[in-house]
């Protein structure tokens, strides 16, 4: 429907299924019932979702810091960045299977390239996933990127609802509408992406 459309879930920095099994393995922590409060099923979810997406994100973004530093290390040669890729993905692949291509590699690197200070990225992308992420980094506009990761965080759009956003240019139309219209275009785009919600249930069953 949209020629902009972002990828779909695919790769994570950290293999999904070894943070599915650390978290599966929790629960041996707490032998007995009695020795641990728990919180509300739907609490749980909430803070696994989190956690999860937010390891996620860490680990894309040190691996996108490696492969700049090394690339600088070794910019003399023209060729080094494309090689030095091929490795790192070759590298995790082995120790961690699939996920680890050379055009998620590149969206790592992007990742850090955009938002070098961790500090910074992780105030900005609560509530958000991976899969958020890379829709954002399609996005030129460095003040586009940092508006739709404001609006997808505080507004909690699905990654269909962002990407859909994305697609089809919302911040330039809403630049481009005027004060009294722009309750029009936010409806229009309310109802257009109603039932796009994502599920954190899924997100842990299938993490990759």
């Amino acid at each position: 429907l949209y020629p902009g459309r972002c990828p779909g879930l695919g790769a994570s920095a950290l293999s999904g299924r070894a943070v599915y099994r650390s978290f599966l393995a929790l629960p041996l922590l707490y032998p007995s019932a009695s020795d641990f409060q728990f919180p509300s099923a739907g609490d749980r979810w909430f803070r696994a979702y989190q956690s999860i997406n937010e390891t996620l994100i860490r680990s894309n973004w040190e691996i996108g810091k490696r492969i700049v530093e090394e690339e600088q290390l070794g910019k003399q040669r023209a060729d080094y960045g494309i090689q030095l890729i091929k490795s790192i993905s070759q590298q995790l692949t082995t120790e961690f299977g699939s996920g680890y291509g050379v055009r998620n590699l590149a969206y790592f690197k992007q990742l850090y390239q955009y938002f070098p200070d961790w500090e910074i990225l992780h105030t900005r992308v609560q509530n958000l996933s991976w899969s958020h992420l890379r829709c954002i980094l399609r996005v030129d506009d460095a003040q586009a990127r940092l508006w739709y990761i404001q609006e997808a965080a505080e507004q909690m759009w699905s990654v269909r609802t962002l990407d859909r956003n994305v697609a089809s240019q919302y911040y330039y139309r809403l630049l481009q509408t005027s004060n009294e219209h722009k309750d029009e275009v936010e409806n229009e785009m309310k109802t257009l992406t109603k039932g796009y919600a994502d599920s954190p249930a899924m997100f842990i069953k299938s993490p990759m």
